[in-house]
């Protein structure tokens, strides 16, 4: 599966589309919740509570060895008592800088 990103170049007044690999997303994905759940000095198993989730799900989204659909990204942002877009930024921020 491929992913394509949109990286706005505000220079140039122009968008142009990125290939992202499916992994790459993933291991990015994983790091940013991991450095937000850390940020808020929450463990694993408190973020799980709070999404709903097995704490065996937080530690496989870290590693980047779980994708992350939609509502689980939402559940987990909440969790991090955080907006789902700012998270999609942090991550969007990531990839670009890879």
């Amino acid at each position: 599966d491929e992913i394509y990103l949109i990286n706005k170049d505000i220079e140039a007044s122009s968008c142009r589309a990125e290939k992202v690999e499916e992994k790459q997303l993933r291991v990015a994905a994983g790091l940013v919740l991991k450095l937000l759940r850390e940020t808020k000095g929450l463990t694993q198993q408190q973020v799980a509570d709070k999404a709903g989730l097995e704490r065996t799900s937080i530690t496989n989204i870290e590693g980047g060895t779980q994708g992350t659909p939609l509502h689980v990204l939402f559940a987990m942002s909440m969790a991090l008592g955080m907006r789902a877009g700012k998270v999609v930024d942090h991550i969007d921020s990531l990839l670009v800088n890879i």
